[in-house]
């Protein structure tokens, strides 16, 4: 999530820690650990339902490559879904859900390492982030 912090920040995100004023909310996700997946989908149903607005929702990382159709089926739970490789394409993604349309990009690329992308680090235990 560091990476995706400094990708947004350079393309003047500010972050939130109060969903309820939040634009957009990304959970980065993983599904190779048992019940992941469940918890994923619970979470995006008790987002929807506490933000007083309607924030574009994006889930990041590999679950989200794996099951990128069942993520934009799922009645409106889901604006934007962008794979490990996808970050940099991150701000057009959102642009393209804040106008109303899904966004995605799962992509998978053998160059694509980040090494050029300082991560930002706020919180070294934190496991969510708002932006």
């Amino acid at each position: 999530m560091e990476v995706v912090r400094s990708l947004l920040t350079y393309n003047d995100y500010l972050e939130t820690d109060d969903i309820s004023s939040a634009n957009v909310i990304l959970l980065n996700t993983c599904s190779i650990r048992e019940g992941a997946e469940e918890k994923v989908w619970r979470e995006l149903k008790r987002i929807r339902s506490v933000a007083r607005k309607m924030p574009v929702i994006g889930v990041l990382g590999c679950m989200a490559e794996r099951v990128r159709h069942n993520l934009l089926s799922k009645n409106g739970l889901v604006d934007v879904v962008a794979g490990p490789d996808a970050y940099r394409d991150l701000p057009r993604l959102l642009a393209v859900a804040r106008a109303g349309s899904n966004a995605i990009n799962v992509q998978l690329s053998v160059e694509e390492t980040y090494a050029d992308v300082k991560p930002v680090r706020v919180d070294k235990n934190a496991k969510t982030a708002f932006v």
